[in-house]
């Protein structure tokens, strides 16, 4: 879908995309269309490119969407890697919704490798970050992670006060 048709037509046009936003979101359609050793490798440049001019934020989401195709494809070690500089950029970009979509994919790769603890805590303060800033897509994708930690903890009837 395009962001005009996102905005609900012309009356509510989104401000342009960049050049850099362009090509984040382009190798984000790639990743998702299944090239991904192509698009790894061209957004690896992207994301070279963005740091080199210090946006933080678009860097951000695009080494966030990378690590979760990485972590589909079971490359978990190289996922925390790129998190970790997402987390970094997001922070130096002063970007607090960014930084949330990073915390919750970090949650998510907890989940991955087994940690369930450390899913269960990121998730815990993605969720309070979300309900604080009103973000409710971000507190439905904390929500059900939590769960899923609790739930896989054995922690069912947790689980299902926190989705209920």
């Amino acid at each position: 879908m395009r962001r005009d048709e996102l905005a609900g037509g012309s009356a509510h046009r989104l401000p342009p995309l960049t050049v850099a936003e362009e090509g984040v979101q382009r190798r984000n359609e790639r990743l998702d269309g299944g090239r991904l050793a192509d698009a790894e490798r061209e957004m690896r440049a992207v994301l070279g490119a963005l740091v080199r001019r210090d946006d933080w934020a678009t860097a951000a989401s695009g080494a966030t969407a990378l690590a979760r195709a990485l972590t589909t494809r079971g490359q978990a070690a190289e996922a925390r890697r790129l998190l970790t500089d997402a987390r970094t950029w997001a922070e130096r970009g002063g970007d607090a919704a960014t930084l949330r979509r990073v915390s919750l994919t970090l949650a998510d790769l907890h989940l991955f490798d087994g940690a369930l603890v450390d899913a269960e805590s990121s998730a815990r303060t993605v969720l309070v970050a979300a309900r604080a800033s009103g973000d409710a897509s971000m507190r439905v994708g904390a929500t059900v992670t939590l769960a899923r930690a609790l739930f896989w903890q054995g922690r069912c009837c947790e689980a299902e006060e926190v989705v209920g």
